[in-house]
């Protein structure tokens, strides 16, 4: 199978070994603490547990009628019935990444902020920790097949019951969710309206096909956020390629500001849910700029005054690559000053020039580019 494949962009030397084997070795984030990372392998022997049992992906409701999670089944009405879901209100469905569980900062995080809009919300929290479990990288990427079955089974079975339309519902992952949420999409034959993808893992699925990754057939819009972008050797996590029908690329993509002594791209893997999270607290924190790439948009080449938001506010109407810059430490969103030529903006705007926060920042990435280049 394609993905017992080795994959050989960087062998990292580790403490553990199989005899004379040593795993090839990655590291992401680690979804329980947001300074830490976790080991991945991208090879070697695996566990007991496989990717073919889905008896451990669970799925937990959370409403404002309760914001404590409650676990449902697919097939077993009476769970759903008995719990504070509300029926033909819109929801969506969160996926955490490898080495996570739906109780990590970034579904909880999220969740909150949902909760506080101004509207009636499901929102189910997809838990496979089980199949996600650190270091099997090996384990866990194929499984985003079984677990994104799983859990479009549980959304059909919503739509036989009357209880959602295919209309409402928004699928969010994140890293590997990503793929999760790329499978859900697939399984409901590409008809879900949005589809967000939060910084799609690469390693392994740079070698597979669309049909198991993140890909814009798997909604009516599929939106990408790349913030960790690059190999391994690049310090990098994460797809740079356009895996969307609207592909974002807040500071190129990679290498996000206050990141600067990171290992394997893991704080700006990590920086893509607290992007889109913070959108949604405000969507004027963000805009983005449609450009053909990020040196134009740095050059102020591109007209910026057709922007857009960027998050939970973006037009699914949008289409191609979108590119802004943000800040150090939350709040990251800079507004129009994420922008480096937004054009004639309305004057209630607050902002007519970039100024020299924007300047500063400008001048950090073009020497960090000359830096590469040396």
């Amino acid at each position: 199978m394609i993905w017992q494949r080795v994959y050989v962009k960087l062998v990292l030397t580790v403490g553990l070994s199989f005899g004379a084997f040593t795993p090839t070795t990655v590291y992401f984030p680690d979804p329980n603490n947001i300074n830490g990372v976790i080991p991945a392998y991208l090879d070697g022997p695996a566990p007991s547990i496989q990717a073919t049992d889905n008896s451990s992906i669970t799925f937990h409701l959370v409403t404002r009628k309760s914001r404590i999670p409650q676990q449902i089944f697919a097939y077993d009405i009476a769970s759903i019935t008995n719990s504070s879901f509300i029926p033909k209100a819109s929801l969506k469905i969160l996926s955490h990444g490898f080495g996570g569980e739906y109780t990590d900062w970034f579904p909880m995080d999220m969740t909150k902020v949902l909760l506080d809009l101004d509207e009636d919300i499901n929102i189910i929290l997809i838990d496979w920790k089980k199949l996600a479990t650190s270091p099997w990288y090996t384990i866990a990427a194929p499984a985003t097949k079984l677990v994104g079955v799983t859990a479009a089974n549980l959304l059909k079975f919503l739509m036989q019951e009357g209880l959602v339309t295919i209309d409402n519902i928004h699928i969010i992952g994140h890293s590997l969710g990503s793929h999760v949420a790329g499978n859900i999409g697939h399984e409901l034959e590409g008809k879900c309206p949005r589809v967000t993808a939060l910084d799609p893992a690469l390693p392994l699925f740079d070698i597979t096909t669309d049909e198991n990754r993140i890909d814009p057939s798997d909604g009516k819009f599929v939106e990408v956020i790349h913030t960790g972008s690059g190999h391994l050797h690049e310090n990098g996590l994460a797809f740079l390629s356009t895996r969307g029908h609207a592909d974002f690329y807040p500071n190129r993509g990679m290498h996000q500001p206050g990141c600067e002594s990171e290992t394997f791209g893991t704080c700006s893997h990590a920086r893509a849910p607290k992007y889109y999270t913070e959108s949604i607290v405000n969507k004027e924190n963000f805009y983005a700029c449609s450009c053909g790439h990020f040196d134009l948009f740095l050059a102020g080449k591109c007209d910026c005054s057709n922007r857009i938001y960027f998050g939970l506010s973006s037009p699914s109407t949008a289409r191609g690559k979108y590119f802004f810059l943000t800040q150090e430490k939350s709040p990251y969103g800079m507004g129009l000053n994420g922008l480096v030529n937004f054009g004639n903006p309305s004057s209630d705007s607050g902002a007519d020039l970039p100024n020299f926060r924007i300047f500063l920042m400008l001048s950090t990435v073009i020497m960090y580019n000359l830096f590469l280049k040396l």
